[in-house]
């Protein structure tokens, strides 16, 4: 039986890592792993640049690997630009026929995939970030209209990073 469980397979940047990206996995939001990471010693924080909202994330996040393997700089590090490896992402959703509940780009997709429209899985689920919500009270997403509490770093019901 498949493992049920959702989480997240994401992309962050590091300004103090010029040119790498850490390709990983979390159960947790990866605003917060972002976050976690600070602590690690490295001088800068984590940015997110990308990430999918997926079953079975540790199983994605091995095939990403593997494809990724040419490009690799240790670990989960990999000497690549943000849109080819939004690309190989794309292809190995493709192939493995895993399609993601919810999708996150800072940037705009044609930007992300330099104007090419890769049609199917991403480009359908990509939510762009909703304003700031007021910290006195609660406001709807910017993407779903759900309302959303000041804590909130994600919409709970089409989770858009807030």
């Amino acid at each position: 039986m498949a493992n049920p469980l959702r989480g997240w397979v994401y992309v962050l940047s590091n300004q103090a890592m010029p040119g790498l990206l850490k390709v990983g996995y979390s159960m947790n939001d990866p605003v917060i792993r972002a976050k976690q990471l600070a602590g690690t010693g490295i001088p800068q924080k984590f940015v997110l640049e990308f990430d999918l909202l997926v079953h079975q994330p540790k199983e994605l996040e091995k095939k990403l690997h593997k494809a990724l393997l040419q490009y690799s700089a240790g670990r989960e590090f990999f000497r690549i630009q943000l849109q080819e490896a939004v690309k190989i992402i794309n292809a190995v959703l493709i192939k493995s026929e895993i399609k993601p509940l919810a999708c996150y780009s800072h940037l705009p997709l044609s930007e992300l995939l330099n104007g090419q429209n890769l049609g199917d899985p991403i480009s359908a689920r990509v939510r762009q970030p909703a304003e700031p919500i007021a910290p006195q009270r609660a406001n709807p997403c910017g993407i779903c209209g759900q309302n959303t509490w000041p804590t909130d770093s994600r919409c709970g019901y089409c989770f858009a990073l807030l």
